[in-house]
This record gives structure tokens, sequence and C-alpha cells, in this order.
């Protein structure tokens, strides 16, 4: 095969592969084009079923045409702007399983918070703290704090009084303003700045007045206070009673201890004993039984059944029994049945004695 021969047939080979490959890139073009057309058929096809849906849903009188004017001239809506929207706070809690740490900040409730279990029965008051879950049997809580500002923990306690605290026990009730009751069981808190600690059906009614532990205590008047004892009472301004049993401080001042004892004068004290009575303006009984000093700054130390008469103005006896003082400055020391008659007579033991003079004495 010559040269010329050789150069036309590798033309020929080259037009055949151009051509196949002109037939290659037709056929893909061929399956994009049907892709395409199939496309459009789809849109058309769906743009059919709107108009015709429109039509069917338009107004009478309106056309597509009226509906797509109607729809161009309409106040255009507004568009949110979330470029300057507030970040979102980030969680207030870290949890690990069911233990939460919350962030290094302060926390305000203006409501308050109730822990445990809500009583349904309760009118909660503003800025409140209630700790509630004693009684796992019901679904309500029984703790109340009604009062504004108010505490109450423990089980069937309230706190009725504005600012009043109830930090435990049971069945307690702190009513007056800002009063407070630190456990024990149905102790009452009534007066404004009350204070009851433990104990049991104590009642505390005096402002500022307060009860500590015992049972059955009464403290009725301002600044009055008791410690311990059962069925001891506290009425005068600024008394005390201190243990012991049915212990009555009446007397403003007044102060008492023992037994059935009575320190009805001001500043009055009776000092133990049983039975006791401290009548006299600053008048004192230690000790002894059924002692009575009736007279101003009369005292009666010990013994049975010894009494100052109300002339018997600082008069004293000192134990013995059934001694008398009757007169002002008169004493009797020990004895039994001795009386002191006169201005500052003094009769020193014996028995049946009996000195009227003024300065008399026993014996001479």
């Amino acid at each position: 095969m010559n040269s010329n021969a050789m150069i036309t047939s590798v033309f020929a080979i080259a037009i055949a592969v151009v051509a196949l490959g002109l037939c290659a890139h037709q056929q893909k073009q061929l399956v994009l084009m049907k892709e395409q057309v199939s496309n459009m058929s789809m849109i058309m096809s769906n743009s059919e079923t709107s108009r015709h849906l429109v039509g069917e849903q338009s107004p009478s009188g309106s056309t597509p045409t009226d509906l797509a004017s109607t729809v161009s001239n309409a106040p255009p809506m507004d568009v949110v702007d979330t470029s300057s929207a507030s970040p979102t706070p980030s969680p207030l809690f870290t949890c690990s399983g069911d233990w939460c740490t919350a962030e290094d900040k302060y926390f305000i409730f203006p409501k308050g918070v109730i822990i445990g279990k809500r009583n349904t029965a309760c009118n909660y008051g503003q800025g409140v703290l209630s700790v509630d879950n004693y009684n796992d049997s019901e679904e309500s809580g029984g703790n109340c704090a009604a009062g504004d500002g108010s505490i109450v923990s423990g089980a069937a306690n309230s706190a009725i009084g504005t600012g009043s605290v109830v930090t435990g026990g049971s069945f307690n009730g702190a009513n007056g303003d800002l009063s407070v009751i630190t456990g024990g069981t149905s102790n009452r808190a009534e007066a404004q700045y009350t204070v009851l600690s433990g104990g049991q059906q104590n009642i505390a009614d005096g402002y500022t007045s307060s009860i500590v532990g015992g049972y059955l205590n009464r403290a009725y008047n301002e600044h009055a206070t008791i410690v311990g004892g059962k069925g001891n009472s506290a009425t005068g301004k600024i008394s005390s009673a201190v243990g012991g049993y049915e212990n009555h401080a009446e007397g403003d001042y007044s102060f008492v201890t023992g037994h059935n004892n009575i320190a009805s004068g001001l500043y009055s004290s009776v000092a133990g004993g049983s039975e006791n009575n401290a009548n006299g303006e600053n008048s004192f009984v230690a000790g002894g039984n059924g002692n009575n000093a009736t007279s101003l700054s009369s005292s009666i130390i010990g013994g049975s059944k010894n009494r100052i008469g109300y002339k018997g103005s600082y008069g004293s006896i000192t134990g013995g029994r059934g001694n008398k003082v009757l007169r002002p400055y008169g004493s009797v020391s020990g004895g039994k049945i001795n009386s002191a008659r006169g201005s500052y007579s003094s009769i020193l033991g014996g028995e049946n004695v009996v000195v009227k003079n003024k300065f008399g004495t026993f014996p001479m």
C-alpha cells in the first residue's frame, strides 16, 4: 500500500471514531431531553390542577385572574427581623443523673418555693418557703405558709403571721407577725415577736413573750417567759416561771418556781417549795410549804404555813411552822405558832409565843 492509500485509511478510521463519539453523545443528550420533558409534563399537570381548584373555590363572579389581582393588591405581611432577637438563655442547671447544680447566681422567687408537696387547702402568701413531705400516704401536703415572707417545715405546721417561722415539730401554729416556733407539738405563738422552742401544747400570747419546753404552759403578757415545767403561767409584764408544776407569775416583774406557787405582787418572787404565795410588792418566799408573804417587802424563808400579814411591811419569818408577823419590821425565827404583833418585835424560837409590844423580844 502506498502512502496516499495509508493516509486515506487513517482519515477513514478517524472519521469513524468521531462518528461513534457523536452517536454516544447524542444518546446521552436524548436521555437528558427525555427527563426534562417528563419534568415539564409534571409541572404543567400540577399547574393545571391548581388552576382548576382555584376556579372551583373562587366566589361567584370571580375568576382566577381576579384572585391573583386581589392577592397582588393585599397589604404586605410583616417580616420578623431575627437579626436583633435576644440570644437563647443558657440553662440554669447542670445535671448529672438525679443531681443538678445551679449556676453561681442569685434566684428571686416573688411568689415562693414549695418543696415536696403542695397543701391544696393552704392559701400561700407571697415570698414563702414551705418544706412539706412528711406523710407519704397523703397526696396533699400538711404545712401551710400563709403569711407573707413566712417559712414552714415539719408536719402539719402553719405559719400564718407575716414573717412568721416554724422550723419543725408538728401541729404547731405561728399566728403572730414575726413569731417563731422551733419544734415541739401543738404549740401556738399567737402574739407579735413571740418565740416557742419545743414542748407540747404551750401558748405564747403576750407581745415578745417566750416559752422554752414544758407542757401546757401559758405566757400571756408582754415579755413574759416560761422555761420548762407543766401548767405554768406568766401573766404579769416581764414575769417569769421556771420549771416546776402549776406555778403562776401574776405580778409585773414577778418570778416563780417550784410547785403550785403564786407570785402575784409587783416584783415578787417565790423560789421553790409548794403552795407558797408572795402577794406583797417586793415580797419573797424561798421554799417551804403553804407560806404567805402578803405585805410590802416581806420575806419568808422555809418552814410551813407561815404568814406575814398585810400590815407586816418589811417583816420576816425564817423557818418554823405556823408563825406570824402582823406589824411592820417584826420577825420570827423558827419555832411553832409564834406571833410578832408589835412593830419591830422579834421572836427567836419557842412555841405559842406572842410579843405585842413595840420593840418587844422573846426571849427577854
